[in-house]
């Protein structure tokens, strides 16, 4: 088993890299870093708010700064947003941590996502399938290559994807 340094939590929006990245930090004393929240706090604005003021390419080079930042820390589980793989690259990252891609069928992503549609700015309530397809085409491979430990999330409760997670890594503490 390989020893990580941090936990990258990649994967759509819905996919509860927030809420998985919390149960892990119970369990492995690792802090949670949310970076949709950090930029969140060096704007004063919310994520909603950014995009439609500043756009999304700034949006992104913030992102890209934030994540340059937190992988100088160490014993953190890092919550990314959706869109990271987009401007980023994973090569270095994955070499001494966990990037763990958070799979879930558009099916899932839909039903998760139904629920909180309001705070998602590349989404809207019109066509909500339809445009989580698309993202999901246009993004499933680049999680897949960002990431080096891929969790099939369909069909299971927080609680087990935790544990599949915790069956997986080795933590340096």
């Amino acid at each position: 088993m390989k020893v990580f340094n941090n936990i990258y939590l990649i994967g759509m929006m819905g996919s509860g890299k927030s809420s998985i990245s919390k149960l892990l930090s119970h369990e492995i004393n690792f802090k949670v870093r949310e970076m949709d929240e950090m930029i969140e706090e060096k704007f004063g604005k919310t994520i909603n708010d950014i995009f439609n003021e500043f756009g999304e390419s700034e949006f992104r080079i913030v992102e890209s700064l934030v994540l340059n930042s937190l992988n100088q820390e160490k014993m953190c589980i890092i919550s990314t947003g959706g869109g990271v793989i987009l401007e980023n690259d994973f090569n270095k990252i994955k070499k001494s941590n966990a990037v763990i891609y958070l799979k879930y069928s558009p099916k899932y992503l839909f039903l998760n996502l139904n629920k909180s549609i309001s705070n998602r700015p590349l989404l809207d309530e019109e066509n909500l399938l339809n445009k989580i397809n698309d993202l999901y085409k246009k993004r499933n491979l680049l999680y897949k290559r960002a990431s080096n430990i891929v969790i099939d999330c369909d069909g299971k409760n927080l609680e087990d994807i935790k544990i599949e997670i915790l069956n997986i890594i080795t933590v340096q503490k």
